[in-house]
């Protein structure tokens, strides 16, 4: 029984060592959660609208429309589309 216990203990040990070590703490923790799509210096910004757990973010120009689709949970960019006037 003593031994069950403390293999469940090591176990224990080794999930939490896992858990906090995957966790990154960076000195600056804007520059993880800063989503900054690439657009030119002439497009201006559209529209914007939050559907569920996602981002739709437009600019335009004279010539082209991009519809950036962000996933503000896995904060990451899911889907860019480029639209030709």
């Amino acid at each position: 029984m003593a031994i069950l216990i403390v293999v469940g203990f090591i176990v224990l040990i080794i999930g939490f060592y896992k858990k906090f070590n995957n966790i990154n703490y960076n000195k600056n923790s804007k520059d993880k959660y800063l989503i900054s799509p690439q657009i030119d210096a002439d497009m201006g910004l559209k529209s914007t609208y939050i559907s569920g757990d996602r981002i739709i973010v437009s600019y335009e120009s004279n010539k082209l429309v991009k519809i950036f689709i962000f996933d503000f949970i896995k904060e990451k960019l899911i889907k860019q589309i480029d639209l030709l006037k």
